[in-house]
């Protein structure tokens, strides 16, 4: 069972929801977080757009701050433990002191345990059809691990 769902996060460099082309079969499923219900299924060489991205938290990790931070809301002292939710892209993630929700650098962390996540992302066909694909989150630290292997055209820089 998650522990939250952090919604339209699209998790590594120059990552952006448009036209996409699998690159082999994937399986579209009814609905995100379960695999138990196939909608359909793209072939290799399908254009299809990418809509959105949810990424699913399993268990959240946990870091050391390394120095110092202050923002306009939040100061935290070097050594402070934080609670990470997720990888979010560009190399920062979403972590929670204090009743707050701050987004922090990966040098800016020590992690303790790193968080277990699931990327999905809301697809459409062209005939209308839509649903859901999904992606491991290699403990929110590899960006490259979720699109390399299954689509392209998500990477805005490329």
């Amino acid at each position: 069972m998650p522990l939250a769902v952090e919604k339209n996060i699209c998790p590594f460099e120059c990552c952006s929801f448009r036209e996409a082309m699998a690159l082999m079969p994937i399986n579209v499923y009814k609905k995100e977080g379960n695999k138990s219900e196939i909608s359909f299924r793209l072939k290799a060489g399908e254009i299809f757009k990418a809509i959105s991205g949810d990424i699913v938290i399993y268990r959240k990790g946990l870091g050391i701050i390394k120095k110092f931070i202050k923002n306009h809301r939040i100061k935290i002292n070097k050594g402070k433990i934080v609670d990470i939710q997720c990888y979010v892209g560009e190399g920062d993630y979403i972590a929670k002191y204090k009743d707050n929700t701050i987004l922090l650098s990966y040098d800016e962390i020590d992690f303790l345990q790193k968080p277990i996540t699931e990327w999905w992302i809301l697809v459409e066909r062209d005939d209308g059809q839509n649903g859901w694909i999904f992606f491991e989150h290699e403990n929110g630290i590899d960006d490259e691990i979720y699109h390399i292997q299954k689509i392209i055209g998500m990477d805005s820089c490329s």
